[in-house]
């Protein structure tokens, strides 16, 4: 008697040799490969997926990046008001000189500098950033504001008041 095989669709006997079963037409060699089929399938749907999380992540984090800052130091409403344009719109914040503690001058490695209010509350903001000192620019917002003016030098990491 000849080695036969069971037909996993209909259950019919087939030869243990035959490709196809001969009462449903079904490919015996596909269910050999079915399972690794079925895994390759859900990799590449997985990848896919993936993908379109990653995506989906840099677009909304790029749409979150500012693409101009714009900082205005206004003597008629006595306040520095800082513009930022986003994707979807201007973000507009103001502070008033009255909430400003003190300014301070730092100087920063590389030959940087900024012009930095400090708050009442201690909070900090950037009034303008340079790739050279910025003595002058943050004596005029002092005597401007009159609030004190102290350097702050980054590069070597001490506080010294101006004189």
């Amino acid at each position: 008697m000849a080695a036969t095989k069971t037909c996993p669709s209909c259950g019919a006997e087939a030869p243990s040799s035959a490709v196809r079963c001969k009462e449903c037409f079904h490919d015996f060699a596909a269910t050999k490969s079915g399972p690794n089929h079925k895994a390759g399938i859900l990799l590449i749907l997985g990848t896919i997926a993936f993908m379109t999380l990653s995506g989906a992540g840099v677009f909304y984090w790029q749409s979150q990046q500012p693409l101009e800052h714009k900082i205005l130091v206004d003597e008629s409403t006595r306040s520095v008001i800082f513009t930022t344009q986003y994707r979807s719109g201007p973000v507009t914040e103001r502070l008033k000189w009255d909430d400003v503690a003190r300014l301070e001058h730092v100087l920063l490695r590389g030959g940087a500098a900024e012009v930095v209010a400090v708050r009442l509350d201690g909070e900090r903001r950037t009034i303008q950033e340079g790739t050279s000192s910025l003595a002058q620019v943050a004596d005029h917002y002092s005597r401007l504001m009159e609030k004190p003016l102290t350097t702050v030098d980054n590069t070597s990491g001490f506080m010294k008041p101006d004189q």
